[in-house]
């Protein structure tokens, strides 16, 4: 079997920008949420506030607009081959045995934007100075028209002048005021409702858009981009699984014990870079390729104890489990920046090709009640003893990363080690057949997780204090109700999940916690099977208009995040 996709993808980014003189800026001491105050007469949606701004960043030359297109490919690949085969015993305890093999090879390939330069003479290796496949303009706003011109090498980073009575024409004619309200949630103290924004159809009038397109993204003149990422991982794998029935003490028991052995072979190639301001001879960018294999033995064995017959069942399993680090993680992708302030610090940002996967030893106890045909009450209990996962962004300071006496602060993603976490589940499920019609068809399923880590051996690193295991939350449930009968089927839901860790570090230092949510949701679809075997469906997302609050400390406001309430309409049809 073998399946391979490209997904195409451009980003135009067009930033328009204005002038507010006296504007004042206040942070809310209880939530670290900014509130602005504009000057009376203020209006962002009048012209004229974006035909002249303030304080020019050169002389009597302003910046009045940013331009930036980035093309994107991202290219996966698979391909598989897999046999399996079971054979019956039927002894007294041994009902069947199962074997199998499997080889996987999938690939992810990534051109984003060009990394032989940016806007800059940065040769490759082989001293060829690649054009980037990226476009970046600032218009300025001067006394008389300067077009934009690429530089000698080919690369569209510049910027373009533009006379007053050009940009008049462009904000009167290629400009519109947002359509909808600005964060429509919470408390919208000095917020602003809407602005004026820049349009696409307008945007040839004012610059050359020639080069906005995917023609020099994987090579230019015969010289080839170096991609983002180009990672290969093949996957050896084969397993045993034996599946029993007995009885135990007159009590059906019924399980299965097995073995999946595992091997992984990772090549991981991408750029890397140095860009130092203060030197005579920019560093090259570099293509690096480095490899990582590992090996893994995953025993389980699940079994089933039918305590009552059909009615109440206990089930204990245990397992060794593996997850691979998503392939962005791995590429050996290095930009590393020199500060240009002596005092200041010398910064990177890499990939990880040597990471470890996920691994854990599980452990999962359960009880289930099952009452009638239509009801399910169960009790969990779970462990897992993690030996290694995987933590996003961990900055190091004062790496020597080139054994060169300069020091960097690195940050890539990195393994975490030794945490174990302790969970308890509970459910319940059941229709109401057995009210009078037409209420019978209506029916709630809940769930409830509880669940702590403890030997995280994370630590705030300003602070010294002991962090939770990342995107773990210590509450989390799920509540449904539903009504199914004919041709309606109505689903409200709603779920929540407390707090939890983001990352263990942002650039300052501080740990990122994401607050505790809430989101409800809800469905209807009309069944029509007398037309053509149909049906009709209406669909809201978010109906209280959640929004997602990213901290760095009590106060300290990172992101604030709302996604939209969102409606959905559909119409299917069955052959």
């Amino acid at each position: 079997m073998t399946s391979k996709a490209t997904t195409w993808s451009d980003s135009t980014l067009i930033s328009l920008q204005g002038s507010v003189p006296g504007i004042n800026v206040a942070i809310d001491p209880d939530t670290g949420i900014p509130t602005l105050t504009f000057p009376d007469g203020y209006d962002p949606s009048d012209p004229s506030f974006y035909a002249n701004p303030l304080d020019p960043e050169n002389g009597d030359i302003a910046r009045v607009l940013r331009i930036q297109y980035r093309p994107d490919e991202v290219e996966t690949s698979e391909d598989m081959a897999k046999i399996d085969a079971d054979f019956e015993v039927n002894s007294a305890f041994l009902r069947s045995i199962e074997v199998g093999a499997q080889y996987r090879r999938s690939g992810s390939l990534r051109y984003s934007g060009g990394v032989n330069a940016s806007g800059t003479a940065i040769p490759d290796e082989d001293g060829h100075v690649v054009p980037t496949p990226y476009v970046s303009i600032d218009v300025l706003l001067g006394d008389e028209d300067s077009p934009f011109t690429p530089d000698t090498y080919g690369n569209w980073v510049g910027q373009q002048i533009v006379p007053q009575e050009t940009w008049n024409s462009f904000l009167a004619n290629s400009t519109a005021t947002m359509p909808f309200t600005f964060f429509p949630t919470g408390n919208r103290t000095g917020l602003l409702d809407s602005w004026l924004y820049p349009t696409f159809d307008g945007l040839e009038s004012l610059v050359d858009t020639s080069m906005f397109n995917h023609s020099r993204l994987r090579e230019v003149n015969g010289v080839a981009q170096i991609p983002t990422q180009d990672i290969t991982e093949n996957i050896y794998a084969g397993y045993v699984k034996a599946n029993l029935a007995f009885d135990l003490f007159g009590m059906p028991v019924h399980g299965n014990i097995g073995m999946r052995y595992v091997k992984t072979n990772d090549r991981a190639a991408g750029a890397q870079r140095t860009l130092d301001p203060n030197a005579d001879v920019v560093d090259v960018v570099k293509l690096a390729e480095m490899r990582n294999s590992y090996t893994d033995w995953l025993p389980s064995a699940n079994f089933s104890f039918e305590l009552i017959p059909n009615q109440l069942i206990a089930f204990a399993g245990a397992s060794k489990v593996l997850a691979r680090p998503r392939p962005s993680y791995l590429a050996p992708n290095l930009r590393c920046n020199i500060s240009e302030d002596i005092d200041g610090a010398n910064t990177c940002s890499a990939g990880n090709p040597d990471l470890k996967p996920y691994r854990a030893d599980q452990y999962d106890l359960s009880l289930s009640w099952y009452p009638n045909k239509d009801s399910l009450f169960s009790a969990a209990l779970f462990y897992k003893d993690i030996k290694s996962y995987v933590i996003n962004d961990v900055t190091s300071y004062g790496v020597d990363l080139f054994e060169d006496g300069v020091l960097y602060d690195v940050t890539r993603p990195e393994n975490g080690t030794g945490t174990k976490i302790t969970g308890i589940e509970l459910t319940a499920q059941t229709a109401f057949t057995f009210l009078p019609a037409p209420l019978d068809g209506l029916g709630f399923q809940a769930n409830y997780t509880w669940a702590k880590a403890k030997d995280t051996r994370l630590t705030n690193q300003l602070t010294g204090e002991a962090l939770p295991y990342p995107y773990l939350s210590r509450h989390s449930y799920n509540l449904i109700g539903y009504y199914d009968k004919g041709p309606l089927n109505l689903r409200v839901a709603y779920n929540y999940r407390s707090k939890y860790l983001r990352d263990q570090a942002d650039r300052s230092g501080n740990a990122v916690f994401n607050d505790a949510t809430g989101y409800l949701d809800a469905k209807l679809t009309i069944r029509l099977r007398n037309l053509l075997n149909s049906s009709f469906f209406i669909e809201g997302k978010n109906l209280t208009k959640e929004t997602e609050r990213i901290t760095a400390g009590d106060i300290r406001l990172t992101s604030l995040e709302y996604a939209g309430r969102r409606f959905y309409a559909g119409f299917t049809v069955r052959f």
